[in-house]
């Protein structure tokens, strides 16, 4: 054990000096403490807020009633998970028959697509004839005035004889 006495005069001071600090010390503290209890209020009523934890979870799972027998609650449950799936698995088969449509329509697509390439390629070649055939006929015009005038000219020279 230490003795007064044994006590620098400079730790005397040091703890004269603690004396003033305590009265803002408290103060901080029943600052805090207020705070604190201002935050718990601000807590609690903001919990107040929220949807008990039976109603989300009503919301989130149906209506199920409370059976009073466990095996009931069980059997209610297995029941709601079975028409779940069931539900999951008809929209899987709706899903699986629009996949279907979405490919048959697609391969009608592709075939009218083929179809209409050559319909085109026909129409192209039917253009090409023609322009083939109108030049011809204007060659047969051609040749036809030719004949014309050498029978008009041999006409006029036998006329002539």
């Amino acid at each position: 054990m230490m003795r007064a006495s044994s006590f620098r005069p400079w730790t005397l001071l040091f703890a004269s000096s603690l004396q003033p600090i305590a009265p803002i010390g408290q103060r901080t503290l029943e600052e805090s403490r207020s705070k604190l209890t201002q935050l718990k209020k601000r807590t609690n009523a903001a919990a107040a807020n929220l949807p008990d934890e039976a109603k989300m979870r009503q919301d989130l799972f149906g209506r199920m009633e409370a059976p009073a027998d466990v095996e009931l609650g069980v059997i209610d449950h297995r029941d709601q998970l079975m028409g779940n799936t069931r539900k999951l698995d008809q929209g899987t088969d709706i899903l699986k028959d629009v996949l279907q449509t979405g490919l048959e329509t697609e391969d009608v697509g592709a075939s009218t697509m083929g179809e209409l390439g050559r319909h085109r390629e026909t129409i192209l070649r039917a253009r090409d004839r023609s322009s083939h055939v109108q030049a011809n006929l204007n060659k047969s015009q051609g040749l036809l005035r030719g004949m014309l005038r050498r029978m008009m000219t041999n006409k006029i020279i036998t006329v002539l004889i």
